[in-house]
């Protein structure tokens, strides 16, 4: 198949228009857009040519509307027919317009009919006869499954054929070509100039000839795989009970897979602390004779923690893991810092982030990968530890290059997805498309969550078992997926019944693991805090007076005759983060606590020495108060003869999920079920004391609620949304926590926080069930390819609607020397094709607070960004969201202790 679309991909180009586009480019004219896009009319002169014959190709399509015809795949790929049509009219640009729905949208300029399309000469018949004659040497009898797999490894071939083909120079191998001929592409001559290049059926013949041997080995090429020596160091026994489901995890795997070898789905549900980082991979090892996994994250922090972890902690060796996050920057002083960032000079080990892949030799067959120096670092370590950014493109078909890369790596990797629960439900339908991808290919998924929802859980399982249906129809006798639930509160089980009966399955399991939970200590204590009014004062007071409880009954003695605690406040925005830090700051002063903002919006090197700092207090994992107590920060917190400071973080979510940090006490806005339990796990995180007084305060609604009844109008709106999984016609039953602790109609006690809080009968839980559900249900349909639905996967309009991250403006500026005063100044990249073309702008400023913490003047952080070995110019960078891109005259407001946002 990949042959026979190579063969045959650029026949379009045997137009008239293409003709006239390269003419112009060689005689330096500017270039004429086509009409009709080359792949458009290649689609259309195959279909044609089926009822004409070859020769009366271009005469029969004339007789055609090109406008929207896409009837032949609106069913899918049914049929060898359908998966040539789909190949050659997509092997740039997926179909349809801004509507999930298939159509020439993105192919034709406007309403062009075929007749206004000229022929230029045609391409060598033997092309199309050979296609055709490998065409009858694939089967017809296969089911709708099969032709879709078949259409996903072989798009993915003509791709790479087509783009390294596409950069040989031709005349430099064969000499001038025959003028007369049609032509390819153009090349740059030693002058600048354009020349024409690679004649169109040779071009045609040597991706067909290509993308066939590629097709041919990417199925049974062999990668290497964890070396013995570490798998017997990941695979080591638990040195601790609290580790012992990791053992049992891998017996009764191991049992499983000595009577099956089909794909297996693994929810792994383990709770904070109980190590699921080195579970992960001992399940991955467990699974297959030769590990090879992909760790797939959310965030950049989080994907660099697990990198340092399984390095170190599971000594997997550096030539055998690549760690990928797309920023340079950040890997660069992520690299040159260290673990434990002290002041007192107590710095710890270096960590290492860069892979050394000296010892890996790409494949001859991946030479077309070759010119990317990066191919062998991610394709070939038996370990990627990745931002999910890298490894979703396998799943997205209209990323072409970056598809196929991706897609070779998925190919020979398990699969490993931390956090899932962390996905909103837009990006989560993306999610489903890389689990459905995973499985098709025959690989094992893990899905890491101590609060997967039930709705979530029931959707991986339906994309993971449709993809398991693609690979069985290409593997007759395949047995059935293995699916199994795995955390530290209960023997690993096994589900091996129907599809539909899932959800009743993990909700029996829930429902153990929450009796397990109530026998345990109370290690989160929450306390419900009401606002009295719904003015911002009053939210502001409520956490004061909170802030002032909590530190009364959580401080602990750093030295003699000083006391203090560490304090989180985690909200949902960055404009409220630095409203509460202003305020508290204001009502405290320099005599009360010390104050840090901890968001998005700072300076790229501020944040990272602020990330350093905190991951080095906050590690509490053994002897933190010895450490600590000669710490002479802390010890210079403490003003003249007071003997007790709290240590504030107000923090946005960026705190959640990405740090591995214990605080003492927090505060919390709502967000979300999921939210609160999620920012309840950095509280005694690591100690586990048991506690008998509130260390939690969840106020009983957020500032987005109050804000809506302020303002006429606004009631109506979805308050738990950025973040949150309200949408306008999805609410939750009320705006107020108290009112949503209801199981069964009554409200109970909340005597705890852990993930019972999300997995529970409560409302606020059956509210998220309720929205998550409603939010998938269109991604579901179409991942699936129920009626109606079988060919809009095709579509681009899907990936964008359902796209991993969303597409919000984003402004870049720097602080940087002016030259002409020598002083500070704030710039902006006013060219976003040339960031290096900078300008200077106005700003506002909020003098320094007396009593912030974690801040460092301009100069220091010039200097230490010169240490790290950064240039003062990325280093000093930071964004911001622009919602308004209009509005270019908003100002920037600088709190020159807690952050940068827009004014107003």
């Amino acid at each position: 198949m990949a042959r026979a679309a190579g063969y045959l991909h650029d026949w379009g180009k045997s137009s008239q228009d293409f003709f006239l586009k390269l003419e112009d480019s060689v005689q330096g004219r500017e270039r004429r857009v086509e009409p009709v896009r080359h792949e458009w009319l290649s689609y259309a002169l195959l279909k044609a040519a089926r009822v004409h014959g070859f020769e009366a190709a271009w005469g029969g399509a004339s007789t055609q509307s090109l406008i929207n015809d896409c009837e032949s795949l609106k069913k899918g790929l049914v049929d060898r027919d359908r998966v040539l049509e789909y190949l050659l009219v997509s092997h740039h640009k997926l179909l349809g317009g801004r509507d999930i729905a298939l159509s020439g949208a993105a192919h034709i300029q406007g309403h062009i009919p075929v007749s206004g399309v000229k022929s230029a000469g045609n391409i060598d018949g033997g092309l199309y006869a050979d296609a055709s004659r490998l065409l009858t040497r694939i089967p017809e009898a296969y089911g709708a499954e099969h032709w879709e797999l078949i259409a996903v490894f072989s798009r993915a071939a003509l791709i790479l054929a087509d783009h390294f083909i596409s950069s040989v120079d031709y005349q430099a191998l064969h000499g001038q070509p025959a003028a007369s001929c049609l032509f390819a592409n153009t090349k740059d001559t030693a002058s600048g100039q354009r020349r024409y290049d690679q004649p169109l059926d040779w071009h045609l013949r040597s991706v067909g000839d290509l993308a066939g041997d590629i097709a041919m080995e990417m199925g049974r090429q062999e990668y290497p795989g964890l070396s013995p020596a570490t798998i017997a160091s990941i695979m080591a026994p638990a040195t601790h009970p609290r580790f012992d489901w990791q053992d049992q995890a891998v017996a009764y795997l191991k049992e499983v897979r000595e009577n099956n070898c089909a794909p297996a789905l693994v929810f792994c549900g383990a709770g904070t602390g109980a190590g699921k980082t080195r579970g992960n991979a001992k399940i991955a090892c467990a699974l297959s004779a030769n590990p090879r996994f992909c760790v797939a994250l959310n965030l950049r922090s989080l994907t660099l923690q697990t990198g340092d972890s399984l390095r170190s902690d599971l000594q997997i060796r550096s030539d055998e893991m690549a760690v990928v996050i797309g920023d340079r920057i950040t890997e660069q002083m992520h690299r040159a810092s260290s673990d434990a960032f002290s002041l007192n000079g107590n710095a710890g080990d270096q960590t290492e982030i860069e892979v050394s892949c000296d010892d890996f030799v790409i494949p001859t067959w991946l030479q077309p990968l070759a010119r990317s120096q990066k191919a062998p670092q991610l394709l070939m370590p038996p370990v990627l530890v990745s931002t999910i950014d890298f490894i979703i493109n396998a799943s997205e078909p209209g990323r072409q290059g970056h598809h196929a890369l991706a897609l070779l790596r998925v190919m020979n990797s398990d699969l490993i997805l931390d956090e899932i629960d962390s996905y909103d439900p837009q990006a989560m339908v993306a999610v489903l498309r890389l689990i459905q991808l995973s499985a098709m290919l025959g690989r094992n998924v893990i899905c890491s969550s101590a609060t997967l929802s039930v709705p979530v859980a029931v959707a991986v399982h339906e994309a993971f078992l449709s993809g398991a249906r693609m690979r069985g129809a290409v593997e007759p006798g395949s047995t059935r997926p293995v699916v199994v639930m795995i955390d530290d509160l209960l023997p690993p089980a096994g589900f091996h019944d129907g599809a539909g009966e899932l959800g009743a399955f993990v909700a029996a399991r829930y429902a153990e693991m929450i009796d397990s939970l109530q026998q345990k200590a109370v290690y989160r204590q929450p306390r419900i805090a009401k606002v009295a009014g719904s003015s911002d004062q009053a939210y502001l007071e409520i956490i004061r007076n909170s802030v002032l409880q909590l530190h009364a009954d959580h401080q602990w003695e750093l030295a003699p005759g000083k006391h203090l605690s560490f304090g989180l406040i985690r909200v949902a925005n960055i404009s409220t983060a630095i409203k509460v830090a202003r305020y508290l700051s204001e009502q405290f002063g320099e005599t009360g606590p010390r104050i840090a903002c901890y968001h998005s919006n700072e300076l790229r090197i501020q944040r990272h020495l602020k990330e350093q700092r905190l991951d080095y207090l906050l590690n509490r994992k053994s002897g933190h108060q010895e450490r600590l107590g000669s710490d002479p920060e802390l010890l210079a917190a403490f003003p003249t003869g007071a003997g007790s400071v709290p240590m504030i973080v107000i923090a946005t979510p960026v705190e959640e999920v990405g740090r591995d940090h214990d605080f003492d006490w927090a505060v919390i806005e709502p967000s979300s079920a999921q939210s609160i339990v999620q920012t309840s796990g950095r509280v005694n995180r690591h100690r586990l004391v048991e506690v008998d007084k509130p260390n939690v305060v969840i106020l009983d609604c957020n500032l987005r609620s109050l804000k809506g009844s302020q303002r006429k109008g606004l009631g109506s709106q979805p308050c738990f949304v950025k973040p949150g999984f309200e949408v306008r016609a999805c609410r939750y039953s009320s705006t107020k926590i108290s009112e949503m602790l209801h199981v069964g109609g009554a409200e109970t006690p909340l005597e705890r926080i852990d993930a019972s809080f999300r997995l529970s009968g409560r409302q606020i839980a059956k509210d998220e069930d309720r929205i998550i559900s409603k939010r998938l249900e269109e991604g579901m349909d179409i991942i699936l390819r129920r009626e109606g639905c079988e060919a809009a996967w095709m579509t681009q309009a899907f990936y964008e609607r359902y796209p991993l991250r969303g597409s919000t403006s984003t402004d870049r500026y720097r602080i940087a020397v002016d030259q002409d005063c020598g002083k500070f100044v704030l710039q902006k990249v006013v060219n976003s094709t040339d960031k290096s073309s900078w300008e200077r702008r106005a700003y506002r400023r909020t003098a320094p607070a007396s009593n912030a913490w974690l801040v460092w003047p301009d100069e220091y952080l010039v200097e230490k960004s010169i240490e790290l070995g950064i240039q003062p110019d990325e280093a000093m960078v930071f964004e911001l969201a622009n919602y308004q891109p209009d509005q270019v005259d908003r100002f920037i407001h600088r709190d020159e202790s807690f952050g940068f946002y827009h004014e107003g």
